[in-house]
């Protein structure tokens, strides 16, 4: 009945020749292969009389219906991006290539950008979170990367797909450590943020190194003039905390320019309780509870700037450059523990407290030369990266006997630096070839040299006292694409060339490897019609282990534990397959499986007859895991945008039980966690955002540990003010403090948990404020580099 309704339905608006009734459908993208939203195709006869208008929708496709045998011409225009178009002959169904826009630079008259709602695009790639002009870009650039669909955040760690993701700001790889990286975008305003790109399949012409890839694009100026905006947010959670952050931007016929600048000033609070049970000839033989305050005050001033000079119409040279610097940084530890002996019975007490002054600078350069000339582009990138790192720490422990009388004081003071210098250099040249086809081909080389040394003061003297490591790497790619009519194909290897050498003096912890590894990569769509989506990928990548857990030291957090890196340490290699369909570009279901060997991670052990806790970097033997993620991202209506995903796998770890003779020992189970986006537009002009997130993870593994459930609840609002020049914000984070966990390792002989709050729980007042030709912005385009992140 339904077919028949529909049949006649055609018949009443068709003419009466149905025969000579055609569609035409095509999808419109950019030059990065994403869809552009929203984009006008105008349909003109041979008369140049427009027949037909449509704008693409939220997959970047379109379809014309009705079309009668003839000569058209296909018009595409959208803002910032130069027209298209083409003429066509319709003598039947006609499907479209990708029609590719390219971005061009502009001198417009001021056109007002309206507040909306954020948006998510799932490409067959990435996942594309569009943020600009909504209510998240009030705070800092870490608070909206915590609201982002796909990141989890565990123990102030990014995650996604249970693994810590290379950061690129404009395509321009962070490398910094994960609290280094807090700081940084912490201090860095979220105001320019056009979108977050989370890269769960990138191409060969991303570092192996680069399994995932978070990319937050910022905002380019698009007409002649200057504009920029100046912000300010207070932070109440345990303790107040305040930032002032200011962008600006300026643009002429040649130069276009970005320059912002941060301040943070915070102090934070962590409260963890740690209980030890330790054994003897595998019987319990007494345990320890702890009850540790952990309390943090820093200034961090971060630099970020971005210059684009023309040359000519199609090169360019690019200047780019960000800086951290960390001033003051001070954490205490105070510790209390009660040690129990085999009855129960307090047997002693001691208190510890460890006061650590660090001061870091990280300057990160960037010169490069771009030419694009009939979409054959190239791109040449010199990198450099100074990074240096001081910390004074001094742990003082008092011993009390079971009635409270001091029994013994001690002593540790240290001092320790570490200098790193990164230099590389890469060149990319991409290649369009006849028949829709793409190539891509470069090669990059990198030298990485590391100078550490401690010296430290007590009754602890068995550390090495320096630590140097030097790294060269060679690496070439290539990646070929191919669009068919209902099919896209990309394949790309990438070859690598390491060799390193690790000395640690006073010790026998050197480590000296070279190896050239292959690291391909390929990905399929199919797209039966423009409600369905099939898409099959697979890609190789490498983890290497971080400059600071290469170094051997060891540093106390008390007399009675430590961390410790691992100079032995071997890279991790990932394979990563996924199976994925898609329902009208809003319905998505994945399949998926991983395999890691030598996973690293940081394994907490316990010395059963010292009585010592231990931090230990090291590799596990290996990491798999299977499962289903599911994703949806639709305008439920004009004023409410749904983003929902979730994902269940087993997770298979295996690793080595140190203090056990190395035994392989398992941890498996089945893990999950459920993302949760509801994006409102509240007034009829568009001025009041509303933004309600919930994130729950369920309990999981990590190394030789199990994880308890966490959740986070989160109201975000704004308001805009004096004809959009003004924006003034309210955020409340991790309402109900779900972000409280324990972790537990629990096997052999060993047995301990910890359990942790962190000060997730705050409220956020921002104020921003916008000055000069603020009107119209656009991406940026930008370039990367890739040893930064393991600083």
């Amino acid at each position: 009945m339904k077919s028949y309704f529909v049949i006649s339905t055609l018949f009443l608006f068709c003419s009466p020749t149905i025969a000579q009734n055609f569609k035409i459908s095509g999808s419109v993208i950019d030059s990065t292969n994403a869809p552009i939203v929203y984009a006008t195709v105008l349909l003109k006869d041979s008369e140049n009389d427009v027949v037909g208008s449509i704008a693409t929708n939220e997959g970047g496709t379109f379809e014309f219906t009705n079309i009668t045998e003839g000569t058209y011409t296909i018009h595409c225009s959208f803002i910032g991006f130069t027209n298209y178009e083409k003429h066509i002959e319709v003598s039947g169904n006609v499907t479209l290539n990708n029609i590719v826009l390219q971005s061009k630079s502009l001198s417009l008259d001021e056109v007002t950008v309206n507040a909306k709602m954020p948006t998510v695009k799932r490409l067959s790639d990435r996942t594309v979170f569009n943020v600009a002009n909504t209510s998240l870009t009030s705070g800092s650039t870490w608070s909206v990367l915590k609201q982002t669909p796909r990141i989890i955040v565990m123990n102030n760690q990014l995650m996604v797909k249970g693994q810590q993701p290379t950061i690129y700001i404009n395509d321009r790889k962070v490398h910094l450590t994960s609290s280094e990286l807090q700081q940084l975008l912490e201090s860095t305003p979220a105001t320019s943020i056009q979108s977050v790109e989370v890269i769960t399949n990138p191409s060969a012409k991303y570092d192996a190194e680069d399994a995932i890839v978070v990319n937050i694009k910022m905002s380019k100026i698009l007409i002649t003039g200057y504009n920029g905006t100046v912000s300010g947010n207070y932070t109440q959670g345990i303790y107040p905390k305040y930032s002032f952050n200011t962008a600006h931007f300026y643009k002429n016929d040649k130069l276009n320019m970005y320059v912002s600048y941060g301040y943070t000033k915070k102090k934070e609070d962590r409260i963890t309780s740690e209980f030890i049970q330790f054994y003897e000839n595998n019987e319990e033989n007494g345990y320890w509870n702890s009850n540790i305050d952990l309390d943090t005050w820093h200034e961090d001033h971060s630099v970020t700037t971005n210059i684009d000079y023309d040359l000519s119409t199609k090169s360019r040279l690019i200047f780019s450059a960000n800086a951290l610097y960390n001033p003051y940084w001070k954490r205490t530890t105070k510790s209390k523990i009660i040690a129990y002996n085999q009855t129960s019975a307090i047997d002693s007490t001691f208190n510890s407290l460890n006061t650590t002054l660090d001061n870091k600078t990280n300057v990160a350069l960037n010169l490069g030369y771009d030419y694009d000339s009939n979409g054959q582009s190239l791109s040449i990138l010199a990198h450099y990266t100074y990074y240096n790192y001081e910390r004074a720490q001094d742990v003082a422990t008092n011993y009390f006997s079971a009635t409270n009388a001091l029994l013994n004081t001690n002593a540790i003071n240290s001092t320790s630096k570490q200098g790193i210098d990164i230099f590389t250099g890469q060149v990319d040249y991409e290649l369009p070839l006849p028949k829709d086809v793409a190539l891509i081909f470069g090669a990059k080389a990198g030298i990485i040299s590391t100078n550490s040394n401690l010296v430290q003061q007590g009754t602890v003297v068995d550390n090495a006292y320096t630590f140097d490591y030097e790294e060269d790497n060679i690496a070439g790619y290539a990646s070929v694409s191919k669009n068919y009519t209902k099919w896209s194909l990309r394949v790309g290897i990438r070859l690598e060339y390491t060799d390193a050498t690790g000395t640690a003096a006073n010790t026998t912890d050197t480590n000296s490897f070279n190896y050239l590894k292959w690291f391909p990569s390929a990905s399929v769509s199919y797209d039966p019609s423009k409600n369905h989506s099939f898409s099959l990928s697979y890609k190789k990548s490498i983890t290497r282990p971080s400059y600071k857990r290469l170094n051997p030291f060891r540093f106390y957090l008390s007399d009675n534990s430590f961390v410790m890196g691992n100079a032995s340490l071997i890279p991790a290699v990932k394979h990563y397959t996924s199976i994925d369909y898609t329902y009208k570009h809003a319905y998505t279901v994945s399949l998926f499986y991983k395999h890691i060997s030598n996973p690293m991670s940081e394994l907490s052990f316990q010395e059963n007859e010292t009585r010592k806790m231990k931090y230990v970097a090291d590799n596990l033997d290996k990491a798999a895991s299977y499962g289903l993620d599911l994703y949806i991202n639709k305008p439920i209506s004009k004023k409410w945008y749904l983003y929902f995903e979730s994902s269940t796998f087993y997770n298979k770890l295996q690793f080595f039980a140190v203090e056990n003779e190395n035994q392989l020992l398992d941890n498996n189970r089945w893990i999950g966690w459920v993302f949760l986006g509801n994006y409102f537009n509240l007034l009829k002009d568009n001025s009041l955002l509303l933004d309600v997130t919930y994130q729950y993870v369920l309990p999981s593994n990590d190394a030789n540990a199990e994880v308890t459930a966490r959740s986070v609840f989160s109201v975000s609002m704004s308001k805009k003010l004096w004809d959009n020049r003004a924006r003034i914000s309210l955020q409340a984070n991790d309402i109900f403090n779900g972000q409280i966990f324990t972790s537990t390792t629990q096997y052999l002989n060993q047995y301990n948990a910890y359990r942790s709050r962190f000060e997730s729980r705050t409220i956020l007042l921002g104020f921003t404020y916008k000055f000069g030709n603020y009107r119209l912005r656009n991406n940026k385009k930008t370039i990367d580099v890739e040893e930064r992140d393991r600083l």
